[in-house]
This record gives C-alpha cells, structure tokens and sequence, in this order.
C-alpha cells in the first residue's frame, strides 16, 4: 500500500527525518564530538566518525525514512568526493531545509529560493579556491591526516610518511588486523578509479569488495551487452587450464561494459557453481581508455584483446591472461596487488609516458599522465588497522579511513582553516538578483556557513553566539584568515600556526551537495512511499 502525502505536509515529514539524521551526526563534529555507539549484529561499535553513525539511521515512518535517505545519500557523496565532510554536509542541509521550509510557509516562491541558493553555492566555491594554500610539504601533510584522524599525532605520521613513500598519486588501502597495534606495509601494484559492474559479484559482505589471491586478468575493450558465448572461449581456457592443475583460479575481467546475458550468466556461475570471477568497467573513456587497458596490460602481463586488434576473443587463450597477486575490487576502485608484466616492458612504457609529459606544455594532461606513471611505479601502501579488541579496532579503522582520504584530497587540490572557519571566511555579497526571493534564498546558503561552527561549539560546551561573534569580529581586526576557534585548546588562534586545517575539497562538496538536497526537498510538493505495516 502507498503513503501519499502533499505540499507542506509532505515537506514537514520528510524534516522529521533530515532531524533524525542531523541530531544523531552532529553530535561527532569536532575536536570535542562525542562518540555514538551502535550494534552490527551481536557486536557493538563505537565511533565519531559522521559516515558510519549516518549509515545506521533509520527510522520506522516511511516519509521521514525518505528524509534520511536523501540527505544521507548527499552527505555520502561528499565524502565520496572529498574523503570527509560527511557531518557537515547534514548540519548545512537542515539549516537550509528548515529556514527555507519556514520562508516557503510565508509565502516565498521555492523555486526562487532554490535559484538564489544556487547562486550562492557557486559564489562560495569559486571563493573557496581563492583562499586555498597548496600543500608543500610533509609537514603539512601530517597536520591534515592529524586532525582528520581526530587529532591522532601517531596515525598522523603513519599517514604523512605513507604517502611520501608511494606518492601523492600512489595508492593506499586500509585493511584489518587481529593484531593489538596498527601498522603500514608497502606492496607493488595500483590501483584504478573503475569498480566492480554489479554487486553481484562481491565476496566479503562487510566491506561489499570483490577479493580474491592469485587470479587471472582478462582486459579487454569490449562490451559485452549480447549473447553469454561471445565469452566463453576466454572462460574455457581458465577452466582447461583449472582441470591440468586442479587448482581453482579466479578471474578478473576488465571490459567496457557487461549487462544482459553475459552478466546474469557469470553472476549464476559465481553464486551457484562457485566459479571465483569478478567484472569491472574499464577506466577512462576513448583514447585514455586505450591507454590504460595497455598499461593495466603490461602490469599484469597480459595481452589487451580488442575487436580491432590481432587477438578477439575467439582466438583467446591462458596465455593472453594477465596475473597479479590479489585483487580487491568495490563500488569504486580496483586494486591490483603485484607487478606480474615484464620489468623492461614496464620501463619502456614509463619512459614513453614522460616524453609525452615534456610534450605536454599547456599541462592538460599532467593530471593523467602522472597517475599513469604512479600506477606503474609508485606501489600501493597498506595500512593495518589494529586494536586490543574488536571494537578498538574498528573504531581505528573508521578513523584511517577518514584520514586518508581528506589527506589525498589536500595533496590534489589543497587546503583551508579548518574548526568551521573556511565556510565563514568563504561568505561573500552579490548586489544583483532577479527578485527579492532569489535574494532570500542567497542569504539562507551565506547564513548556514556559521553553522559547522555553532555545532563544534555546542559540542564544546561553550556558547556558539559568543564564539561566532568573536571570529566575524575578528575579520576586521586580524589579517589572519586562519584565525578562529580552536576547539581542542579552547583558544582564538591562528589555525595554520596550529595545524587546524581541512581540505578544500571537503568544503566545496560539502556546500555543493547540501544545497543540492536542500533545493530538491524544499521544492517537493507530493512524496508516494510504500507504506511500512
């Protein structure tokens, strides 16, 4: 049966749920959050961390279930942007829904606010990369793992010195440990911004991956959208060659694309007949897509097959397999664990894609081709995260995750105070606007940018009026932009003297995606759910 409801009506059932998931997330923010603990089955976990407590908000009403899950679901695009600002997109969504839900009852036209909010997001963005610092040192690095694993100096460090090993384009996966202290390793291999086609194919529940030891690589520019034969002679070479050893070998298969039959097919053989296999979609598009199947090629020591080429699938047999040690495929990435190609074909290529960087002189491509040559040679670091009891452990693990994500969005785009002061310091004015309800819906996006303060500041037991006047104040009297609240010394200091900084990616995701799904809520006029018995 449906649940429908209209207007404001609807509007109101769906802030019921936005302030179920605000009030249990904000509670985390900052240097003095508080922990939240929840049950996964029989165990329990305890955290600060905003996108796991966000992950377990529910509730037994179906509108303000929608609620959550829409602003949830923008909170967890921030963080899947910036690898932070999870918390903060949910604090700056319910400031904005609820004051433009209460302008909307008085009569302002929504799609005019919606405009005016806009406006301001783009305003803030494009302030936000005007005050940003670029990381240039490692010591820089370690101030932002510190405060991003909740001012952990030793992760820190762990972290900062990680990334110098592999570099700023290598890779870095956080894994579990039964051991009692946490601890890095370094592997050869890389890892691509491309994950697994469907869920389907996932092996480990908990972290929903893909992973298997020792499997073969198909790579190949194909799209397999028709008939499940099209790949069964590259299949029936691996199960030949699993009969000779009688050893199973799980397969990796790179590809542009599977649906239809071929997918529903391997997914069956997965699931049912316990054939290890897992597919991916091939990075990039076009010509970057041909170069990095041959690159992924000559890492794994295999032979690209392509339509166009001299091998088709036809004609596929083990030896145009590549290997690897282990891989582990998500939503998103793929990680390939060990360098299996030929050392000297892996130099040449190495070589050939600098000379394309000298070559580059207007620097379109050096974002790319310096990921290219990361992949090749940087190796993938392993942190391995560890506690003196499963809780600990997981409570570590959350916070590493955290950590090295903001630290890698620093690395590419650089960085901003941090403790809430980048959003106040990125308000600006705009003398012109459509109407006087454009303007409204401006000066809603530029008043929210308090809020992340006022939240630290409540969690800090202080009062956030005072405190919020002291740091608008104090961008008169004080050339320092970085200067604000330092929530863990309770002092007004210059946050870059003390380390206290964010990613400026987190800040713009974070504004981006809040006014997204507060624009979107504000102007529903009609929400139809399952109704929940």
């Amino acid at each position: 049966m449906k649940e429908i409801k209209f207007k404001s009506e609807s509007r109101s059932r769906l802030m019921d749920g936005v302030n179920i998931l605000a009030d249990a997330v904000e509670s985390t923010l900052g240097a003095k959050g508080r922990n939240v603990i929840f049950n996964v089955g029989k165990e329990h976990v305890v955290t600060k961390d905003g996108v796991t407590v966000a992950g377990q908000v529910h509730s037994n009403d179906s509108i303000p279930q929608a609620g959550i899950n829409i602003v949830r679901d923008a909170a967890k695009r921030t963080a899947r942007e910036a690898g932070d600002g999870t918390t903060t997109s949910t604090v700056l969504s319910r400031f904005m829904i609820r004051e433009a839900m209460d302008l909307v009852r008085g009569g302002f036209n929504p799609m005019d606010l919606k405009r005016g909010m806009d406006l301001a997001a783009k305003d803030i963005l494009e302030e936000a990369d005007n005050i940003k610092r670029l990381v240039t040192s490692k010591d820089i690095t370690e101030q932002i793992a510190t405060i991003s694993a909740n001012n952990d100096p030793v992760i820190g460090k762990m972290i900062a010195d990680l990334f110098e090993s592999v570099g700023e384009d290598g890779a870095i996966r956080i894994e579990e440990t039964q051991a009692n202290s946490t601890y890095v390793d370094t592997v050869d291999g890389c890892q691509v911004n491309s994950g697994m086609i469907d869920p389907g194919f996932i092996t480990n529940d908990g972290r929903k991956t893909a992973e298997y030891n020792n499997p073969v690589v198909l790579i190949t520019d194909k799209k397999f959208d028709g008939s499940f034969n099209d790949i069964v002679p590259a299949l029936q070479s691996v199960i030949d060659e699993m009969r000779k050893t009688g050893k199973q070998i799980p397969i990796l298969i790179i590809c542009s694309g599977m649906e239809g039959e071929t997918l529903g097919t391997l997914i069956m053989n997965k699931n049912r007949e316990g054939i290890p296999v897992v597919a991916v979609n091939a990075p990039d598009f076009g010509e970057d897509r041909a170069d990095s199947l041959r690159d992924l090629a000559i890492l794994t020591g295999a032979t690209v097959i392509s339509e166009t080429g001299d091998v088709n699938l036809n004609d596929v047999t083990i030896d145009h397999f590549g290997s690897a040690d282990k891989i582990i495929v998500d939503q998103y990435t793929t990680t390939i664990v060990g360098r299996h190609g030929d050392q000297g074909a892996i130099d040449e290529r190495v070589k050939s894609i600098r000379d394309e960087q000298k070559k580059d002189h207007n620097g379109e491509k050096e974002w790319r081709l310096k990921k290219r040559v990361a992949n090749l040679t940087a190796g993938i670091g392993v942190i391995f995260a560890g506690g003196n009891s499963e809780v600990e452990m997981k409570e570590n693990f959350y916070r590493i995750e955290d950590s090295v994500h903001a630290t890698k969005s620093s690395l590419e785009d650089g960085y901003v105070p941090g403790g809430g002061i980048a959003y106040i310091r990125c308000r600006v004015s705009r003398d012109e606007y459509v109407n006087e309800d454009q303007r409204a819906g401006y000066r809603i996006v530029m008043n929210a940018m308090e809020e992340p303060l006022r939240a630290m500041a409540r969690n800090c037991g202080i009062d956030e009026e005072n405190v919020v006047k002291t740091v608008n104040r104090s961008s008169y009297v004080v050339k320092d932009i970085s200067y604000g609240y330092n929530a863990l010394t309770d002092n007004y200091e210059s946050l870059y003297e003390s380390g206290v900084i964010d990613p400026v990616k987190v800040i713009k995701s974070a504004v981006k995606n809040s006014v997204s799904v507060a624009g979107m809520i504000i102007t529903t006029d009609c929400v139809i759910v399952d109704k929940r018995a």
